[in-house]
């Protein structure tokens, strides 16, 4: 390792991980007690370093690397000989995964991810892809409270522990957020149609079926917000796309008078009313 400081005294020593092994390329800066910056410089490929100090006295040595947690040092140079120093870093951890639907699988994207630490602090966060995964570098050894949350779903709260031995793997399920979807079946003169079959789907081929009551209403209970096809009548009937979420959880359904079997073309979504 090469210093801008070549004069009295100095450091010699080794920059290693908590396994014994060196750490190449951590930088080294050595500062006296008012802050003042002496000297600089990096650990060669077997760990060893060299930092030269003006004169004899106190001072602080401090060595980082990536993927290692930060360290300081006092070291005490009295003569021109240097002195002995072994600096050592503790490995970060990386942690990653994916978030998913605990429903169907499905990967769930933009979902803040965040760590905590024992005081409660935040003291990083990520965002999952478009494909539910995440990845967050740089925690210190210990345990920490991996907090996930999505508008959609409820929130999720797992521990982890990081090591610094290697990467933790943490996938993470969340339940969607649910509500009570209700409606009502009217003809165009605003009079209710009883008896008329509901059914609501999501794009995995899961359904819900009801059929509406004598004032034309019909409803689904502890239904998952998200995107739906609703399909009022037979089979036949062209499917009306459904939107769920806290402002949108009422709708009102206008049908044509014509016959019983309510064809494709006899059915509207007149509007999506909110809570």
């Amino acid at each position: 390792m090469s210093s801008r400081h070549d004069t009295l005294g100095g450091v010699q020593g080794w920059v290693l991980n908590t396994g014994g092994f060196p750490v190449p390329g951590a930088c080294l800066t050595i500062v006296d007690y008012a802050g003042r910056k002496l000297g600089d410089g990096t650990a060669g490929p077997d760990g060893s370093c060299r930092l030269s100090v003006p004169e004899s006295g106190q001072y602080v040595l401090l060595a980082g690397a990536q993927g290692h947690v930060p360290q300081a040092a006092e070291v005490v140079i009295e003569s021109p000989e240097s002195t002995q120093a072994t600096l050592w870093l503790p490995e970060t951890t990386m942690v990653w995964g994916t978030i998913t639907e605990d429903c169907f699988r499905m990967p769930v994207s933009d979902a803040l991810v965040m760590f905590v630490d024992a005081m409660g602090l935040v003291i990083g966060s990520t965002m999952s892809s478009a494909e539910g995964r995440y990845q967050f570098r740089g925690l210190q050894p210990g345990s920490y409270g991996l907090v996930v949350v999505h508008r959609q779903h409820q929130p999720r709260a797992l521990r982890v522990v990081a090591t610094g031995v290697e990467p933790a793997l943490v996938d993470v399920e969340l339940t969607r957020r649910s509500l009570r979807f209700k409606g009502v079946v009217r003809d165009f003169d605003g009079k209710p149609f009883a008896c008329v079959p509901v059914k609501l789907a999501d794009g995995s081929g899961s359904e819900l079926r009801e059929t509406t009551d004598g004032a034309g209403q019909f409803s689904f209970c502890t239904v998952p917000l998200g995107i739906y096809s609703l399909i009022v009548g037979d089979s036949s009937a062209a499917p009306m796309r459904i939107l769920l979420d806290r402002d949108h959880h009422d709708v009102q359904v206008i049908l044509e008078r014509r016959d019983r079997s309510m064809n494709r073309n006899h059915g509207t979504a007149e509007r999506q009313l909110g809570a």
